[in-house]
């Protein structure tokens, strides 16, 4: 009743397989380094010693939140951006 083996499905397996390199290339360039960074936000570790890093889970976000030179820096870049792409779209 069905072809199994239609021209549409060979091609599109095919087109898969083409972008397949690319696809794992652009894991291991971008997925991974992010998924390790967003990790080590979950660690603590002290530079200074040769301690093996503690799990603190969401502590650094937490007390990031309550820092106010983090809100202080955020906002010096929400300026700074807001100038500069005003800026950028005067000039052209």
């Amino acid at each position: 009743m069905f072809k199994a083996n239609t021209l549409h499905d060979r091609e599109q397996r095919t087109g898969w397989l083409f972008v397949a390199p690319a696809l794992i290339l652009l894991l291991i360039v971008f997925a991974y380094p992010i998924g390790r960074a967003f990790w080590l936000s979950l660690l603590t570790k002290n530079l200074g010693t040769n301690l093996k890093p503690v799990f603190t889970g969401v502590g650094n976000y937490s007390r990031m939140m309550g820092d106010g030179r983090f809100w202080q820096s955020l906002g010096n870049t929400a300026f700074f951006t807001a100038i500069a792409v005003t800026v950028e779209l005067i000039l052209g």
